[in-house]
């Protein structure tokens, strides 16, 4: 069953807090999803939430949208704490100049979560990777990395690096780009590979109302 569509509303130039729960509608009665483990219950496998905000959804890239936020950075979409009131929450965080010089009128958003599924046979924890700050190159060396797929996620398990990142390309065994550059300086990191299992939690229309009060 489609979800239904929920109409977001903000004056240009506001601040603004969105609190979202993430429900699993298959069940007779929607369950609140643990954003902090994988599908498969593994624990410590967070999930990866990314809005968008556009005019014409269907022309626009990421990179084109008015407004973009993911949860690789806690000033954007953090996940808050698993547990209780707060499990399957995260919560949106928009800024004065995210919005402060759009035109007034009506666009599209969605939210969407990508949750970590099985583990890609053959490429998951095969050999080791290296990453580089202010980079979205992933180097392997022993890895298998044409095993995995577009839109999976990768997982460090290392000391300095521990955020899932979805994968955008992957050039060969043992080279892929990923989707931000979220990563600290760190080589011989072991890793995972698991399927990205992806929904869209939440999507409408979102206005823009025209503000009075200037700058």
């Amino acid at each position: 069953m489609a979800k239904k569509e929920v109409t977001l509303s903000l004056v240009l130039g506001d601040s603004e807090d969105f609190l979202v729960t993430v429900t699993d509608d298959t069940a007779p009665v929607p369950l609140k999803i643990d954003l902090s483990v994988a599908v498969d219950g593994t624990a410590s496998r967070p999930a990866i939430v990314r809005f968008a905000v556009k005019k014409t959804p269907a022309t626009m890239d990421n990179p084109e949208a008015l407004v973009f936020k993911t949860s690789y950075f806690d000033d954007q979409l953090p996940l808050l704490a698993q547990v209780g009131a707060t499990l399957g929450q995260c919560r949106l965080l928009l800024d004065k100049p995210d919005t402060d010089d759009a035109a007034a009128g009506d666009y599209r958003y969605d939210l969407e979560v990508t949750r970590q599924d099985a583990a890609r046979v053959g490429a998951s924890g095969v050999g080791m990777v290296a990453v580089t700050a202010d980079s979205v190159v992933v180097t392997g060396t022993g890895t298998a990395f044409q095993k995995a797929k577009v839109g999976d996620v990768l997982q460090p398990l290392g000391v300095l690096n521990t955020k899932p990142v979805k994968i955008v390309s992957i050039a060969s065994a043992t080279s892929l780009e990923v989707e931000a550059p979220i990563f600290q300086t760190e080589a011989n990191v072991p890793f995972e590979l698991r399927r990205g299992k992806h929904k869209t939690a939440a999507r409408g229309p979102f206005v823009l109302i025209q503000s009075v009060v200037s700058q």
